[in-house]
């Protein structure tokens, strides 16, 4: 795990934590200014996972949602510490 996270990871984490059980779209992150590639590797280091999920009968969402490690991730120390 990482000892510290960098402030655009922070930044991610703290949004799907805020988002609590439901998580976030994926759209709504890149709406946010975060890329692909950040949330890709948020979940490759186990911080985040992404859920397709099927709304309106036919259409599909990826949702992110943050998970233990990203809880702990949170909770250590930040670069400013």
């Amino acid at each position: 795990m990482l000892d510290r996270l960098a402030d655009d990871r922070r930044r991610a984490l703290d949004l799907l934590a805020e988002s609590g059980l439901t998580g976030s779209t994926q759209s709504a992150l890149l709406a946010r200014g975060f890329t692909v590639e950040l949330i890709a590797g948020l979940v490759r280091a186990g911080f985040a996972m992404v859920a397709i999920e099927t709304v309106s009968g036919t259409t599909e969402i990826a949702c992110v949602r943050i998970t233990e490690a990203g809880w702990r991730a949170l909770e250590g120390p930040t670069d400013t510490e």
